[in-house]
């Protein structure tokens, strides 16, 4: 299949009803004092490659602290996303981490969740779709620094089910606040 220009490729995602007062809002949440609220508000934006190579993501995560697992700290995560393209698809989901610490503030994360997606597309058959986040970052006072790499997929090879599963991969960078 042939890449079709999105009209809207200029954009890093779609854009949302009320989006300049989602966006105004997120904003003045990352400037608070950490001390008024807990846990991180993040926004992340990347580039897809491979199957994906033609679309921009932008995705909103709040993370919250969890119980220790596998004896390393953990953390639940509420993710809303989308990305353009050809496969131009909105997702919301949750995901369980956990957080290697290397040094006072340097550390690597891993979390695998489950997705809802707007439609099926060529690249992924199904509505419900598994997500994976590896990242590395920093601490940097109440802010939260990260690259990370994320792929969406329905697990087509493990589970034997129908239609197209080339996945959705995007390289990323996120900033987030904690509170």
């Amino acid at each position: 299949m042939r890449y079709r220009p999105c009209p809207s490729s200029a954009l890093t995602a779609p854009p949302l009803p009320g989006g300049a007062l989602i966006f105004s809002t997120i904003l003045f949440l990352l400037v608070l004092s950490p001390d008024v609220f807990a846990d991180t508000l993040s926004l992340e934006t990347g580039q897809g490659f491979h199957h994906s190579g033609k679309t921009q993501a932008l995705f909103l995560r709040y993370r919250m602290d969890a119980p220790l697992l596998f004896g390393q700290k953990g953390f639940y995560e509420a993710a809303f996303g989308a990305w353009n393209g050809p496969n131009r698809v909105e997702t919301v989901g949750l995901a369980r981490g956990l957080r290697f610490g290397f040094g006072d503030t340097d550390y690597f994360s891993a979390q695998a969740g489950l997705h809802y997606i707007t439609r099926t597309t060529d690249n992924l058959g199904s509505l419900f779709e598994f997500a994976f986040r590896l990242a590395v970052g920093r601490a940097i006072g109440a802010y939260d620094l990260s690259l990370g790499y994320v792929h969406f997929s329905n697990g087509k090879y493990f589970f034997g089910w129908d239609g197209p599963n080339y996945g959705e991969n995007f390289v990323t960078v996120q900033i987030g606040r904690k509170f």
